[in-house]
């Protein structure tokens, strides 16, 4: 089992996961990682956890950090290959992060009210793929690549808009069994791999990280943007069967957030939606 000393000092090194502006977040990593590492020290000197296992927490942190260096080089191709190695090669460090959301989940999506008019439940989904001109660059979302994302409540569904009020507000209920890829994690840790645990501690760490205070409205290029798209990029390129990702909202420390990839559709016959992944869910606009 993994000690439970060693889940709570990440959980809270992910609590105060926050930089103070875009130009922080390598060395903010560095110094989290700093915090962990003194940790595992501390409980290798106690006889919690074995000598050397911190080998591979070394190693998985430099391959990360060697990817985010080869974005900002302009090494695209070398830094989505490294990481979909990692994903799915040999350590395939997403497989036993594997879950299954049962049939009859219900989540939530808002989106802003641009008028009177009551919207129709596909309008909901996915921006359609001959719009994907509208897709913004966000965490976990590639610009140009709808996807769809969906909140674990109403709360967390607006909180990802800004806590509009007023917002339209849909109910998504799963018609059946999805797998998906769980990036989170809570002191309820089943697992008893203590380099899966690095491994989950690890990503999550370079996925969550927060600006206090975006006080440059004009930034195009956000740092803590670049591991995160780069898993959605992976999943979407390698993954077949389990296309989907859950995350701890960054805006609604009570929820989550899923994010379902789409599979584009058959540019002959013009499909704007993904019509199998819309099939999975039964889709209504809901009042509170």
């Amino acid at each position: 089992m993994i000690p439970i000393e060693l889940i709570r000092v990440a959980l809270k090194i992910l609590e105060d996961n926050k930089v103070d502006n875009y130009c922080d977040y390598y060395d903010h990593l560095k110094k989290r990682i700093k915090d962990f590492r003194d940790t595992i020290k501390r409980l290798e000197g106690n006889n919690i956890i074995a000598k050397g296992i911190k080998d591979s927490f070394e190693n998985d942190k430099d391959v990360l950090y060697k990817i985010y260096r080869n974005v900002l080089k302009g090494k695209l191709q070398s830094a989505s290959t490294s990481m979909s190695n990692i994903l799915f090669g040999k350590k395939n460090w997403l497989e036993p992060l594997k879950m299954t959301i049962p049939k009859s989940t219900v989540f939530y999506r808002c989106r802003k009210k641009v008028d009177d008019s009551k919207p129709f439940e596909n309008e909901m989904f996915h921006i359609p793929f001959d719009m994907r001109y509208k897709v913004g660059n966000e965490r976990f979302s590639i610009s140009g690549f709808p996807c769809l994302y969906l909140a674990s409540s109403p709360a967390c569904a607006k909180k990802e808009i800004g806590g509009t009020e007023g917002g339209i507000l849909a109910k998504f209920t799963l018609q059946q069994d999805v797998e998906c890829y769980d990036l989170s994690l809570k002191e309820e840790y089943y697992g008893e791999d203590i380099k899966t645990f690095y491994r989950i501690f690890l990503l999550i760490l370079f996925c969550s990280v927060q600006i206090k205070d975006k006080k440059d409205d004009n930034a195009k290029f956000f740092p803590y943007y670049v591991i995160p798209q780069l898993v959605t990029s992976a999943v979407a390129s390698q993954s077949k069967d389990c296309r989907n990702i859950r995350y701890q909202s960054t805006k609604y420390s009570d929820g989550y957030n899923y994010l379902f990839i789409p599979v584009l559709g058959d540019l002959k016959k013009k499909d704007r939606q993904d019509k199998a992944l819309m099939k999975k869910f039964s889709i209504e606009i809901y009042k509170e």
